[in-house]
């Protein structure tokens, strides 16, 4: 709904970044078959670097529809999914459980006192 209000609004960046827009959305179906594959439950990781993506997508949706942004709100935008995009991936693939509410990677990678 809201690509499509985008593409109305702002066809022109739409269009010129279309293959940007294509990684984002490949990048989030990644990360949800990732995550269906392994533990059989959508993501929710909750961390930092998604929080700040979430941030990022409504600066983005922002700048475009109401400030006429050009490419490097796309551009800017891309960037951050695709990182953080490769952090939910690498946790869901480090992880032994669903990775909930985990801060960021190195949260995963800290060995655990066991006594």
């Amino acid at each position: 709904m809201i690509l499509a209000a985008a593409w109305l609004l702002c066809k022109p960046v739409i269009a010129q970044n279309l293959w940007l827009i294509a990684l984002i959305l490949l990048s989030e179906a990644g990360c949800i078959s990732i995550c269906l594959f392994r533990f059989g439950k959508f993501p929710a990781t909750h961390s930092y670097l998604a929080k700040f993506y979430g941030l990022c997508l409504l600066g983005g949706l922002i700048a475009l529809l109401v400030f006429n942004a050009g490419n490097w709100a796309v551009i800017a935008l891309a960037t951050v999914a695709l990182v953080t995009n490769s952090e939910i991936i690498a946790m869901h693939l480090i992880a032994k459980s669903p990775p909930v509410d985990v801060s960021c990677i190195f949260a995963l990678l800290k060995p655990t006192n066991s006594r």
